[in-house]
């Protein structure tokens, strides 16, 4: 019983923690506008997007990935054996990438300008590692090796490596996005 228990409150973490990131990379977008869309941000809204990212970060990132690591912790504990088994290594390793990314985040609130260009290169990373972290833990021992199931994880794996990967090395300016084709437009209407 004590098993389930660790369980339900080790998805509970978990679930606050990527809400918590995912929230943060939102209130921290390199998008420049405020919330109208028509509006371009300035010093007020930026501090205020600060100020609530940091006080997420504190409130609901963080508190999540300790209950997170806890309750993972209480989990293997319960069952000792899983440490030897390949999956949970290799989950390991996703979840050592998230803390890093979790607390390089952190690190970043720190800074008192408004870190927008270093978040768009990172915010593909929870979603990186949320896939495989799933399926780790669901499947365990037995990934899918079906030809349907085997292509679906290759395919999430590879678009958000794909996109992570053109996140960091092509230039925001190159991107296209939509700021720019607004911004562009704004230009030409003025």
């Amino acid at each position: 019983m004590l098993y389930e228990w660790f369980k339900v409150f080790h998805i509970v973490g978990w679930t606050t923690w990527m809400f918590g990131l995912m929230q943060l990379l939102r209130f921290l977008s390199p998008d420049g506008r405020s919330a109208d869309l028509h509006e371009p941000v300035c010093g007020p809204v930026i501090l205020e997007r600060r100020t609530t990212a940091i006080r997420l970060y504190r409130t609901t990132a963080t508190p999540g990935m300790f209950l997170t690591l806890t309750m993972g912790i209480g989990l293997v504990s319960v069952e000792p054996e899983v440490h030897s088994q390949a999956w949970f290594l290799v989950k390991m390793i996703f979840v050592a990438l998230l803390i890093g990314f979790h607390l390089y985040f952190g690190r970043l609130l720190d800074i008192p300008e408004h870190p927008s260009v270093k978040i768009k290169r990172l915010h593909h990373v929870p979603g990186i590692t949320l896939v495989p972290i799933v399926i780790l833990a669901v499947c365990k021992n037995e990934l899918p090796t079906m030809p349907v199931p085997g292509l679906i994880f290759f395919a999430s794996l590879s678009t958000s490596g794909w996109q992570l990967l053109s996140a960091l090395f092509l230039d925001p300016a190159q991107s296209g996005s939509k700021n720019q084709v607004l911004s562009q437009s704004e230009k030409g209407a003025q």
